[in-house]
């Protein structure tokens, strides 16, 4: 759901390979903002944020645990990037927090 501007706040789960191919689409959304990132491998979470940094994008939270994005009310919805086997859990929680998924 888009805020009173009309942009989706978006957080990406997971910032491998998958995540970053949708941060890097989400980029070329206009009434998308990447808000939030979270990964516990920090190397994909530096790289995730340096992308995101050398596009222009200034203000994201870089956090170690998905469930730390969840709890944060400037974020409206969630793409979640991570290994298949996790999909279900982290949706689950996702949804449970009132997060799009």
């Amino acid at each position: 759901m888009p805020n009173q501007q009309g942009e989706l706040r978006l957080g990406v789960i997971g910032t491998g390979c998958i995540g970053m191919e949708h941060i890097r689409n989400a980029l070329l959304l206009p009434s998308v903002r990447v808000v939030a990132i979270a990964d516990p491998h920090e190397p994909s979470r530096q790289t995730a944020l340096a992308e995101l940094q050398h596009a222009g994008v200034r203000e994201v939270i870089a956090l170690e645990r998905d469930a730390e994005m969840l709890q944060l009310s400037d974020v409206d919805a969630v793409l979640v990037c991570t290994p298949n086997d996790t999909h279900h859990a982290v949706m689950r929680q996702g949804l449970a927090s009132g997060k799009h998924c």
